[in-house]
């Protein structure tokens, strides 16, 4: 039933290319709908708070950044690397850790792992 409707959709997307009939007012409530459930679907998923179990970085503004005149600053904030963790641990997400980090430290850093965490495969 819904392929009929698709294929009757573009069959009268194609008279309109050409020329034939007008776009019905069916048609017309049919096309608005389908661009609300999109834009509606795409703002539930931004405000669903999927992502809000991950440690938030702040974004970088005149009051964090290295000012030029300080060298060692600058050196100072790029001895860091942000690692994204999954899977097995207790709370996954972004996280800032020190430049000579291993992967244990991360795991640290996320809480552990978790009971079903396979801690022997290579």
């Amino acid at each position: 039933m819904l392929r009929a409707g698709l294929n009757e959709m573009v069959a009268r997307w194609h008279d309109l290319k050409s020329g034939g009939e007008s776009v019905a007012k069916r048609d017309k409530i049919i096309i608005v709908v389908l661009v609300v459930l999109i834009i509606g679907g795409g703002v539930i998923f931004r405000f669903s708070g999927c992502f809000s179990d991950m440690e938030r970085i702040p974004p970088q503004t005149e009051d964090n950044i290295p000012s030029q005149a300080d060298p060692s600053a600058v050196l100072k904030r790029r001895n860091y690397l942000r690692s994204i963790l999954s899977g097995a641990v207790q709370s996954p997400g972004i996280y800032e850790l020190p430049s000579g980090a291993r992967v244990h430290d991360a795991v640290d850093k996320a809480g552990g792992p978790t009971a079903d965490a396979d801690l022997e495969k290579n």
